[in-house]
């Protein structure tokens, strides 16, 4: 059992959410920001994405190298980028594909969008972070760096959310750890300059986003599209669905439908 596990392992009592003494907000996109079918979403994403080079590259091995990239991202242990852990695996199986990096931008800004069936709007999302963003609080895209910044940036269109809303958006550019690892929270802390005790982490994943308060931080989980993969419930955070997290900051849940 590795440190990560050990703590989420732990039964807790879920504390009550005490707003008063945070002043920044980190929000998960996939499942949270943005609902989604997560099985749809890989299956859509993977064939999209393996057939717009199926010219080039055999659709087959792109998608075994992306689903074995995303291993190698999640477990960087390296002073590298994720980016860099993804581009390096590729280059190994396809000599010279790093040459054409924009034309993969290019994907992500039309052909992306064969997956967005899987990941309908919730309508109301875009005027709630607006509303937090008018009450003073710093908002942070904490997303899965796992993806390119068009890609995130392209998702969150998705989601009806302006990207210039956010004070800092992680994406596989700008890190090199990914969730669960502490790490990589503590990245995102160290960057803006954060006291975890003033920060909120709003997710669905028990695991991924529940981690953050290991180091100081508080939580709150969003059990709509929630996902709980090691069985640990959801009574030791705070939790609730989209509406519950709304009023928890006194916005008005009819704000923007």
């Amino acid at each position: 059992m590795t440190m990560t596990d050990k703590h989420l392992a732990e039964t807790q009592a879920a504390p009550e959410l005490d707003v008063s003494r945070a002043d920044t907000l980190l929000f998960d996109l996939d499942g949270t920001l943005l609902p989604m079918d997560e099985e749809l979403f890989v299956k859509l994403y993977m064939h999209a994405l393996s057939q717009a080079f199926a010219d080039r590259y055999d659709p087959a091995l792109m998608q075994k190298t992306l689903w074995e990239s995303v291993g190698l991202m999640v477990g960087n242990d390296l002073d590298v980028t994720n980016e860099t852990r993804l581009w390096e695996l590729m280059e190994s199986r396809f000599p010279g594909i790093s040459t054409h990096k924009e034309d993969f931008d290019a994907f992500y800004r039309t052909g992306f969008d064969a997956a967005q069936p899987a990941c309908p709007r919730r309508e109301g999302t875009g005027a709630f972070l607006e509303e937090l963003k008018k009450q003073g609080w710093r908002l942070i895209l904490a997303t899965n760096p796992i993806f390119p910044e068009t890609a995130v940036r392209q998702r969150l269109q998705w989601a009806g959310v302006d990207p210039v809303i956010f004070a800092d958006i992680t994406t596989y550019e700008n890190s090199t750890r990914c969730k669960p690892n502490p790490a990589y929270y503590t990245e995102i802390l160290e960057r803006n300059h954060l006291d975890p005790a003033t920060c909120i982490m709003i997710g669905n994943d028990t695991s991924e986003d529940m981690i953050a308060r290991s180091l100081g931080m508080q939580t709150f989980l969003l059990t709509e599209h929630l996902i709980d993969r090691k069985n640990l419930g959801t009574d030791q955070w705070s939790h609730g669905d989209f509406p519950a997290l709304m009023k928890a900051f006194g916005v008005d849940t009819e704000a923007g439908n």
